[in-house]
């Protein structure tokens, strides 16, 4: 009680689990620190759902900052094409500001994409970092390494104000796509056992990942021995786009089957905490819905509109653009379900007041305190 735990979130570029795709072996274990963390007494793990496959980061990044779901803001990514008009913007950023939190974004790639600085602007960032503000950067084969990314989480810390509650938002690099070439330490260490060599960007892939996977554990091994109440959120912000012959092979089932092509939007996720939570296993979830789970976790405030998801969540626990579960594990797709669920039309209502209709936003529903306000938010208020 009373315990306000430093938050960081890492959204791992192209961080999927295959194996959720269909059988097979490889040579050495992929992941075997994730893999373990299902047996951690202080960590919540599952899957969750992107509405994305293969690009399109910025969307998941989107859905886990803002709770909205880009179900309801479609054929679109919402940072182009939203945040230039608006001014200020609520969101799990403006939840822990009111709280106390400096808060920091960092992502070691270029400022220009995907209008990052104007959206974390907006957002209210106290600290943004980009390729642009690093020197000596650590390259792992075409991107900055998982290594190098997690290291800057720890210099951050390692120079925080004495009392100060950190939250960091950091976006990786490492597999992004382009699964070919070599170089900056890259070493291909998995290869798929009986199919060495026909896959070679899935080997490629799953190399790469091998060596996120040694990074994660070193960093989160940093924090259960850091002297502060800590939470770390994991989750990939979509599965890569590997070789077609691969998916193919590993199940035939994925372009006919709605229940298995939706495999291919299923990405790891994790909540771990340097001290006592509660354990969950096998959570299954979309992204729009982590942060809430994460400030639940945490024992914070947090916004109306999160507190409504969490509720939400026990009746429809994924929602994503491919289409929607309810809590018996049936599939619908979103026409089906919106025609046949008040609560999602809700969930849409509240998602195009919060995003699409920013100026009549009713502000004070999407964050906790008192937001600034405005006339239009005013005259909201009264009706």
């Amino acid at each position: 009680a009373g315990v306000q735990p430093n938050i960081i979130a890492i959204m791992s570029e192209s961080y999927g689990d295959l194996r959720v795709l269909g059988d097979f072996e490889t040579n050495i274990p992929v992941t075997p620190f994730m893999d373990s963390l299902k047996e951690d007494e202080n960590a919540i793990t599952g899957y969750a759902y992107a509405s994305i496959f293969g690009s399109k980061t910025a969307n998941s990044e989107f859905e886990f900052l803002t709770s909205d779901s880009v179900l309801f803001i479609p054929n679109t990514i919402v940072y182009l094409h939203y945040f230039d008009d608006i001014t200020n913007y609520d969101s799990m950023v403006s939840v822990l500001k009111a709280q106390g939190y400096t808060t920091a974004a960092i992502h070691p790639w270029l400022r220009a994409g995907w209008n990052r600085p104007a959206v974390y602007s907006k957002m209210g960032f106290d600290e943004t970092t980009f390729l642009e503000d690093l020197d000596d950067v650590d390259y792992y084969r075409l991107y900055p390494s998982d290594e190098y990314s997690f290291s800057l989480i720890r210099d951050r810390f390692e120079n925080k104000e004495e009392d100060e509650k950190l939250f960091i938002m950091n976006i990786t690099m490492q597999n992004h796509s382009g699964y070919e070439g070599d170089g900056n330490g890259y070493e291909q260490t998995v290869s798929i056992t009986g199919h060495e060599g026909e896959f070679p960007k899935t080997e490629l892939y799953l190399s790469e990942q091998h060596e996120s996977d040694r990074a994660l554990e070193e960093l989160v091994t940093y924090f259960a021995n850091y002297d502060e109440p800590t939470i770390i959120v994991f989750f990939g912000d979509h599965q890569p786009n590997l070789d077609d012959t691969f998916y193919e092979w590993v199940n035939p089932n994925l372009s006919t089957d709605i229940n298995e092509r939706m495999k291919k939007y299923m990405v790891p996720f994790f909540i771990w905490a340097n001290y006592d939570i509660e354990q969950q296993t096998d959570v299954r979830t979309s992204i729009n819905y982590l942060a809430p789970m994460v400030l639940q976790t945490a024992g914070l405030q947090m916004s109306d509109y999160q507190s409504y998801l969490l509720e939400q969540s026990k009746t429809w626990p994924v929602v994503c653009a491919q289409g929607v579960y309810d809590n018996t594990g049936a599939y619908h797709t979103t026409t089906e379900a919106l025609q046949n669920s008040s609560v999602l039309r809700d969930y849409q209502d509240l998602t195009i007041n919060h995003t699409v209709d920013w100026e009549n936003t009713l502000r004070s529903f999407f964050t906790v305190g008192e937001p600034v306000t405005t006339s239009k938010d005013a005259s909201a208020a009264e009706e």
